[in-house]
This record gives C-alpha cells, sequence and structure tokens, in this order.
C-alpha cells in the first residue's frame, strides 16, 4: 500500500525502498522503546534496577522475535535488527529516565 502511494507520488524505485526500509525500522525503534518505557513503569518504582531488569525483558523478546523469523518462510532473523531495536530500548529507557527525574 505504501509502495503503491508513493510510486503515484512519482517517486523512483530506489528512493521507494529507502523510503520504506527507514519506515519499517523506525516503527521497530519506536516499537521497542515503548516495551521497554511499558515494562519499567510495571515493573514498579521500588524495584532495583528496574531500567536494566526492563532493558533485558526488551532485548529478551527482540532476540526470541528475530528467532522465531528464522522459522518463518521468506523471513530472516537477523542481529542487525536486533542492533535496531537495542537502539529503541536504549531511547525508550532514557526517555522514561527523563520523565521520571522531570516528575520529581
Amino acid at each position: 500500500m505504501m509502495r503503491a502511494w508513493l510510486e503515484s507520488l512519482g517517486w523512483g524505485p530506489e528512493a521507494v525502498d529507502t523510503t520504506i526500509f527507514v519506515f519499517r525500522k523506525s516503527v521497530h525503534v519506536v516499537g521497542y522503546g515503548c516495551m521497554a518505557a511499558a515494562a519499567a513503569w510495571a515493573i514498579g518504582p521500588k524495584a532495583e534496577r528496574r531500567l536494566i531488569s526492563a532493558a533485558m525483558v526488551a532485548l529478551g523478546t527482540a532476540v526470541a522475535d528475530e528467532w522465531i523469523q528464522s522459522f518463518s518462510p521468506g523471513r530472516t532473523g537477523q542481529v542487525s535488527d536486533v542492533a535496531i531495536d537495542s537502539v529503541g530500548i536504549a531511547l525508550g529507557l532514557a526517555l522514561f529516565s527523563w520523565g521520571l527525574r522531570r516528575r520529581g
């Protein structure tokens, strides 16, 4: 759907492929960032090292997701995708931590 829309705008194949790639990876960054922040919130304020625990939960999910994809026809599990997800995890937890400090 996105490909057809971009092509209807007159975008060339390379620009369309690059845009879709960046969009898909950005969604992963945002999604894993939200997951990590939600995990930190769910773990609760009294838990020691809750940011590390939340990061491990989100990272474990990313690794499991890529492992499961390796069994799906037409899909591959990629270490680079886990690295991209890790960027989202770090950003999500940084924003979560910043928000906690800001609230006082």
